[in-house]
């Protein structure tokens, strides 16, 4: 398979550039170079609202002055509870600038999860808005340690601060989420966030002329990348949100975007949603990843992206930031030969990945192993955690190097260099004696007919565990479980094929995109026992509505006053709800109505009085 390298592709596009010496440098003094050059320049869009980068210079200056003020030059890390994504950036910047550390948590969590992070980043303020006050009160803060970031007061002075800051210097903490245990914080220092901001402009061709976007909270790590690829390269970053795939591609055209990060999932779910009625002339660049990318998804991509337009995959990880990236060929054998698994593609700039043994010792060529990386631009280690920090980050085995990151992925590195990505050490399970990597188990599933994505797990104890194989399924081709039992049997050996294959409408997606093995449901499927008692629908929108619910969760029935939310449902899941209901009422709908209305009979009521606001035609009785 012959792939192409990035550096090979994307040209300058531009007369701006980002020397490598910028890396010595902080987050705050790069930015504050671009804000002086341009200070008219669009930074930020969020809705009908517009920053310019002088604007977020001398806001972010403010807030800098007022924690500077509480700090009194006391060392601390800075907690961010904010719900507005333009006081969000705003907040980093401040806090950036004073030479602190941020550590944002994501509003949308679960209040004893953001009391975990609280309490393990031992943050001394927070970053609040009036209408986070009370959530912050709620974290164990006093008033006089929460600086509200739309209240500041005046006097405050909008010129820059100053402070000499270390480009080695803790910039954030940023916490995991969590899904393999307690959240932990992986501390990024300047020079490493700067070091992924230049790869964007050296390898994506990103600058000033470009219009970035990640449709996930700004509390993650992909988003946080994006942002700053977008702010420390003089770029436009543009909020937006996946109410529906539909609604998001439509965006994409009215905002001119030029980027989009997606993550595999939900570049599989807007490719899905293009129905050919909307043009997408500015889009140049999908920047792609965290997931397998099948040949599936490339075939879909090549078949409804805009001519021009490029898809990147990446591999990288929070604790080493980009990793490998390439250009995917939409014309390749692999768009025709799903079964392919798609490289992740050759290290970056600084940065040397190499295989390890279990001893830690280095695979030779064409053998698979641990991947790990060395280079500059490595995180620390993990907040407050040294442990954890020696078993991940170690002195060697390479060269007599501390900078190298044991990722505890499995990789397989080819002839030329190119890295293949073959899933997780701790995917593997014993079955029957044997050991199983459950990744080839989904990428055999994931290749074919049929098939839009799959999970696998080991369940039950030992002695009677089985595969159960989860298998999200194309609409418009019928798969049986017999059909996939024996298209794996060709590739697959017979301890390797699942025992109990289950079809969902959606694989559960956690917030930041990726799949939530925690939430894949225990065979049967039979509705759960809920609090609720089963009411069946009345009308004809109800049961029209409850069948839709149906096809989502692959349950055997759904009533009118089941919670969309204890049925499991997620805010992704909300999204191809709102997406099916678009689809058959011909009504615009928001994620937001699944939240304030989750039950069948709420929804139904909504429905009906858009319906009749539109003049839409619903099955009423």
């Amino acid at each position: 398979m012959t792939v192409a390298r990035t550096g090979e592709i994307f040209m300058r596009r531009h007369s701006f550039d980002f020397p490598r010496r910028a890396c010595a440098q902080s987050l705050a003094a790069r930015f504050e170079d671009i804000a002086r050059e341009a200070p008219d320049r669009l930074a930020l869009r969020h809705g009908a609202r517009s920053v310019m980068y002088d604007e977020l210079n001398r806001q972010s200056n403010r807030l800098a002055q007022a924690l500077l003020g509480q700090l009194a030059g006391q060392d601390a890390t800075i907690l961010l509870l904010l719900r507005d994504p333009i006081h969000h950036v705003m907040a980093q910047l401040g806090i950036v600038k004073t030479g602190r550390a941020c550590v944002p948590i994501d509003v949308s969590f679960p209040v004893a999860r953001q009391r975990q992070i609280t309490a393990d980043s031992a943050a001394r303020l927070v970053v609040a808005e009036l209408e986070t006050l009370e959530s912050a009160l709620g974290l164990g803060y006093e008033r006089a340690s929460v600086v509200i970031v739309d209240d500041l007061g005046s006097g405050l002075s909008e010129e820059n601060p100053g402070l000499p800051v270390s480009p080695g210097s803790l910039a954030y903490v940023l916490y995991t989420s969590g899904s393999t245990g307690s959240p932990k914080g992986i501390m990024q220092r300047q020079q490493n966030l700067l070091h992924v901001a230049m790869l964007y402009h050296r390898d994506l061709g990103v600058c000033p002329t470009d219009r970035i976007t990640s449709p996930t909270s700004p509390a993650y790590t992909g988003t946080l990348w994006a942002l700053l690829a977008a702010l420390m390269n003089g770029a436009a970053f543009v909020f937006t949100a996946l109410d529906s795939a539909a609604t998001f591609v439509e965006t994409l055209e009215k905002e001119e975007i030029t980027v989009a990060q997606l993550i595999v999932s939900l570049l599989r779910q807007v490719t899905q949603s293009f129905d050919g009625r909307v043009r997408l002339p500015a889009l140049r660049l999908i920047y792609t990843g965290g997931e397998t990318l099948g040949g599936q998804d490339i075939a879909r991509c090549a078949r409804v992206l805009p001519d021009g337009c490029r898809v990147i995959y990446d591999y990288g990880s929070t604790e080493a930031g980009i990793i490998t990236h390439q250009l995917v060929n939409l014309s390749s054998p692999a768009a025709e030969s799903p079964a392919s698994l798609y490289p992740v593609g050759y290290p970056v700039a600084d940065t040397e990945v190499f295989l390890l043994d279990d001893h830690g010792a280095v695979v030779a060529a064409g053998q698979d192993g641990e991947i790990a990386v060395r280079s500059n631009y490595l995180s620390p280690g993990y907040w407050r955690d040294p442990s954890l920090t020696r078993k991940h980050f170690l002195s060697g085995p390479v060269r007599g190097t501390a900078d190298v990151f044991r990722t505890g992925d499995l990789g397989r590195i080819g002839a030329d260099g190119c890295l293949f990505h073959l899933g997780r050490k701790d995917f593997q399970v014993k079955v029957r004696g044997y050991r199983i990597n459950l990744t080839e188990i989904e990428n055999a599933l994931g290749s074919l007919d049929g098939v839009r994505a799959a999970a696998s797990v080991a369940w039950g104890s030992e002695g009677t565990r089985r595969i159960v194989a989860y298998v999200e399924k194309e609409p418009a081709i019928a798969v049986s479980i017999k059909n996939l039992r024996e298209q794996l049997s060709l590739t697959l050996p017979e301890y390797m094929i699942p025992s109990i294959f289950m079809f969902l409408e959606r694989l559960p997606i956690s917030a930041n995109g990726k799949l939530d093995r925690n939430a894949l449901p225990d065979p049967p499927q039979n509705r759960p026992e809920l609090d609720t008692a089963y009411v069946p629908p009345k009308t004809g929108l109800e049961h029209r509505l409850a069948q839709i619910w149906i096809e989502i969760f692959s349950l055997d029935q759904i009533g009118t006053h089941d919670n969309f939310f204890e049925l499991g449902g997620d805010s992704l899941m909300a999204t191809r709800l709102i997406s099916r209901i678009q689809d058959v009422f011909k009504i615009a709908l928001s994620i937001r109505s699944v939240f304030a209305a989750p039950t069948v009979y709420e929804l139904a009521l909504r429905v009906q009085a858009l319906g009749r606001e539109s003049g839409a035609r619903l099955p009423l009785d």
